[in-house]
């Protein structure tokens, strides 16, 4: 064989072997666990932080025994009950909460949970209110090509969560929120591979103003993905979305037709986008085509820095009783940056921009603008302080009216 036809085999073998590879890297990092973030305000959850990567070099850093956080808060809310402008009720008010976080398994099986809950007592309404919720997260390898994962939610509180579509702009009570996800991933060739999914989503108000909102979401979809290079995956997915209103005349059914790509810049930045168009038949406005945009991106610098920022342009349904689906563009921030090694900050933004919607109910139209920044102090090895502020801005048009609201708050965090 001439040394020149020798070189070339081996330089295709490099290339097959870099391709497998990153392909096997690649399924594992889509694998997700819930890092579950709260609020420090009241120690709720932030749904739209659930299911977060988990790298193959940090599962065994991962690997650890339960971690069990205490907090008490004390703050200062200027609009307790999310009035309408005009007629906002302030109260000082205190906070207890619990929080337990157990990371178990193997690099084949991969188990997560995150659970907590707390009251939080108004000292000027007396009144109090409490949160709970639960994330599950379990990836298993059941062979090299098979990879199944489960992250499954649930969340029973009283303000609303800026951070998802699945909720309310303001308060009409308690609700419970949940979204579950099963999904299937197999490796048919080095560069081939398909995602087979099904996700849960209910939302269920105890009182009867919210009732108009209650629905079961069902979504069935299927990605199928191609390594364009070793670090750029193409996609192409099909999904196909149920939302079953339990009372109001809603009901709707959606086809997806979308095509993107995930890149890999480096160990600490990833992105991914999906474009394509959402085709939807529903009950009250009939058949109608919208454009439907989608990314994500996320970076990290060890133990300092941490930036997850999503974008989306679609049709979400109705955030107030009676309204119906409309065109929305929502973008979210959770930035965590370390600036000393006992001094660090957060910022937490949500803001979501609302079209008017057409057919023969009236739809949501308006912005909201929900912002959290807040510093954290390590006293010792176990304890911290914490102080922030929350402002949250919505201006929902004539339907619901518009309202502002402040929350200032400082609290102490214990960690055993």
């Amino acid at each position: 064989m001439a040394p020149l036809e020798s070189i070339k085999i081996v330089c295709l073998i490099g290339v097959v072997l870099a391709f497998s590879q990153q392909l096997c890297a690649q399924v594992v990092e889509t694998a997700t666990g819930p890092i579950v973030e709260r609020r420090l305000e009241d120690g709720s959850a932030i749904a739209g932080s659930v299911g977060s990567s988990v790298l193959p070099t940090e599962i065994s850093a991962a690997l650890r025994r339960p971690l069990l956080s205490i907090s008490v808060v004390g703050g200062y809310d200027d609009n307790v009950n999310t009035s309408l402008s005009g007629g906002g009720s302030s109260s000082l008010y205190t906070n207890a909460n619990a929080a337990l976080s157990y990371t178990f398994g193997t690099p084949r099986t991969l188990l997560k949970l995150d659970t907590g809950g707390g009251v939080t007592y108004y000292f000027d309404l007396a009144t109090d209110r409490t949160n709970a919720y639960f994330a599950l997260s379990l990836t298993h390898k059941q062979t090299a090509r098979l990879t199944l994962s489960l992250v499954a939610y649930a969340s029973y509180q009283t303000e609303p969560d800026f951070s998802t579509a699945l909720g309310a702009s303001r308060q009409m009570g308690n609700f419970l929120h949940s979204t579950d996800k099963a999904s299937l991933t197999y490796s048919w060739t080095p560069r081939f591979s398909t995602v087979t999914s099904y996700t849960f989503g209910v939302l269920k108000f105890d009182s009867s103003a919210g009732s108009l909102l209650n629905r079961m979401e069902h979504t069935f979809g299927q990605e199928f993905r191609v390594l364009v290079w070793p670090t750029t995956t193409g996609i192409g997915e099909y999904r196909y979305k149920i939302i079953d209103y339990e009372s109001a005349p809603l009901n709707s059914q959606t086809h997806f037709l979308l095509a993107g790509l995930e890149h890999t810049f480096s160990p600490r930045l990833n992105v991914s986008a999906r474009v394509g168009v959402e085709l939807r038949s529903s009950e009250n406005n009939g058949d109608r085509a919208s454009p439907y945009f989608e990314s994500t991106l996320n970076y990290t610098l060890g133990h300092t820095v941490s930036l997850r920022w999503t974008n989306r342009y679609s049709i979400e349904e109705g955030n107030v009783s009676g309204a119906s689906s409309s065109p929305a563009f929502r973008t979210g921030l959770d930035f965590n940056y370390g600036f000393t090694p006992r001094v660090s900050g957060s910022l937490v933004l949500n803001y979501i921009h609302r079209e008017g919607g057409s057919g023969g109910s009236s739809s949501s139209t308006g912005d909201t603008f929900d912002i959290a920044p807040s510093l954290r102090y390590v006293i010792a090895h176990r304890r911290s302080v914490n102080v922030g502020f929350h402002h949250t801005e919505v201006n929902s048009g004539s339907l619901s009216g518009s309202f502002s609201r402040n929350q200032y708050f400082a609290g102490l965090n214990y960690s055993f």
